[in-house]
């Protein structure tokens, strides 16, 4: 590979990591990320049962505000959209390439890309439901 091949890919990958960082910061940021018990109530389901007098019984789920979704997920979904230049795995790649020639860190990569990749992209037969 010669030198201008070499630099160029070099510069892709802090093109990479720059715009991740730029992401994560904003993700950082968000108001749910800096409040731990708010995101974590947003994940826990909230459903209560009403009998009424004449013997019906209503069930009422409560959602989040659409505005907080539609902006969590404008802030996190660069981040896991494979063709955007922040997505993680590209970030991770990004990282490995920097860190290729560090034993100890090449091996974390490794194992965090493929922990992501499990996470989010489960083997077929697990997503077709004949595995475990």
């Amino acid at each position: 590979m010669g030198s201008s091949e070499w630099g160029t890919v070099e510069a892709k990958h802090q093109e990479c990591l720059e715009a991740f960082v730029l992401r994560a910061r904003r993700v950082e940021k968000y108001s749910l990320a800096t409040d731990w018990d708010a995101l974590v109530a947003l994940t826990t389901m909230q459903i209560s049962v009403i009998q009424l007098e004449n013997g019906e019984t209503r069930i009422r789920q409560e959602f989040p505000a659409e505005e907080v979704v539609e902006s969590t997920a404008a802030r996190i979904r660069p981040i896991l959209l494979n063709g955007d230049a922040c997505f993680y795995q590209k970030a991770l790649g990004a990282v490995g390439y920097f860190c290729r020639e560090l034993p100890l860190d090449t091996q974390w990569v490794k194992a965090t890309r493929t922990e992501w990749q499990v996470r989010v992209d489960p083997p077929r037969r697990r997503r077709l439901g004949t595995g475990s």
